[in-house]
């Protein structure tokens, strides 16, 4: 099984690669996202290809463990993220707990 580090650090999405062969090296991956402060991450519960991102503006999923990014839906400008939920079905619900409230 592979497994991937990632970090939001400054305002970007950092991955670290595979554990199991000793990968230490970061670099930058998140191809489709804003260059902007990411609240909260998620990983699907039975897919973890599947990755989820907020920022005070949207959320973001990827398909392919962070290479690239697709927005999935808006949230109102400057929400704060508390955290996401993600679903274990194939669809993902996605929940995300703001200070405005509950989207998703």
């Amino acid at each position: 099984m592979r497994t991937t580090t990632l970090a939001m650090v400054s305002m970007a999405l950092w991955s670290a690669g595979s554990l199991e062969t000793g990968a230490s090296e970061w670099q930058r991956v998140g191809a489709g996202l804003p260059e902007r402060a990411f609240q909260a991450i998620a990983v699907h519960p039975t897919n973890p290809a599947r990755l989820f991102a907020a920022t005070p503006h949207a959320v973001y999923e990827s398909r392919d463990g962070g290479r690239q990014w697709q927005e999935r839906f808006r949230l109102p400008t400057g929400t704060t993220i508390a955290r996401i939920a993600v679903s274990s079905s194939e669809q993902a619900a996605v929940f995300v707990a703001t200070d405005r409230g509950l989207f998703g």
